[in-house]
């Protein structure tokens, strides 16, 4: 039985807050790309919070998307983005790639409460899976050399999908 992987969102006047119960990956991410863009549309939101304690494992797609959001959140005076409840594999990850410069990692016993929504997740599309790639090159230069591939693979088939031959 393959495991169902839910995200839990909520919008307070100053901050937002994921929580990911299960594997966040490609797959199932679309909702998370939606519920970051939503949540940085409002200049009000001054921390981004991702509860990562029931997180199963994270792909690079997922790790992209938080990048991102990380990197928009940081131009905002007092902006933060703060990761809760990171353990074992999938603090090697956050450390591998780099984003721990980028966010604030703590461990917390604050809940998601009842008034959180369950968001519809989805796969991501291919040009959110490409954005989020280059996220993360642009958050650690590093991991250029571990996803150049994929990203020239991800242009090809964008510009493929889009009608163009190269």
């Amino acid at each position: 039985m393959t495991e169902q992987t839910r995200y839990f969102v909520k919008v307070k006047p100053d901050e937002a807050i994921l929580a990911v119960v299960g594997r966040a990956s490609y797959l199932n991410c679309q909702c998370v790309s939606d519920f970051f863009s939503s949540a940085l549309s409002s200049e009000k939101v001054l921390r981004l919070k991702i509860d990562l304690q029931a997180c199963t494992g994270m792909d690079s797609t997922f790790l992209g998307m938080l990048a991102g959001a990380a990197l928009k959140m940081r131009k905002r005076p007092g902006g933060e983005t703060v990761l809760m409840n990171v353990s074992g594999r999938n603090m090697e990850l956050v450390k591998n790639l780099g984003l721990d410069i980028i966010v604030k990692i703590q461990n917390s016993s604050e809940k998601m409460d009842e008034s959180a929504q369950s968001v519809e997740n989805a796969a991501a599309s291919t040009g959110q899976i490409l954005s989020a790639h280059k996220d993360l090159i642009e958050a650690n230069p590093k991991n250029l050399e571990k996803f150049e591939d994929v990203i020239k693979y991800l242009s090809r088939e964008a510009k493929d999908s889009a009608g163009e031959n190269i």
